[in-house]
């Protein structure tokens, strides 16, 4: 129960365990907010204290972060404000630089695999 968590590391075991529940697909709930392009739903879990480094963490049967899962689905506002927050902490350098486990593929792979062509304009739009 979140209401009963005080420090902050009650907050931090708390998000460690929610994404951690699967459903049958073997897909966190971020994994899910990223597919359906759920910004307000990644908003209300960041008010509740999800660290923005969580966005990086391998969360998907395949190993996908919050990026891969929102290149796949073509979700392009999606992965610019994960990118975006992500860049306030100097992660996304890396984050898209991240593999899955299964293919060994980037973001910008897994966009150029799925024709996401949204995704491929805006990763190729970034400053290097």
């Amino acid at each position: 129960d979140y209401a009963n968590f005080s420090s902050s590391s009650d907050i931090k075991a708390f998000w460690k365990k929610a994404l951690s529940v699967k459903n049958k697909y073997g897909n966190s709930f971020l994994n899910v907010l990223a597919e359906n392009n759920n910004i307000l739903g990644l908003q209300v879990c960041l008010l509740l204290g999800m660290p923005i480094k969580r966005l990086t963490s391998k969360l998907g049967p395949c190993g996908n972060t919050a990026l891969h899962t929102s290149a796949a689905a073509n979700q392009v506002e999606f992965f610019a404000f994960v990118s975006d927050l992500l860049k306030s902490k100097n992660l996304l350098a890396s984050a898209l630089q991240k593999k899955t486990d299964s293919e060994e593929l980037t973001p910008l792979a897994i966009a150029q695999k799925q024709k996401s062509y949204g995704v491929i304009g805006y990763i190729l739009s970034l400053p290097s």
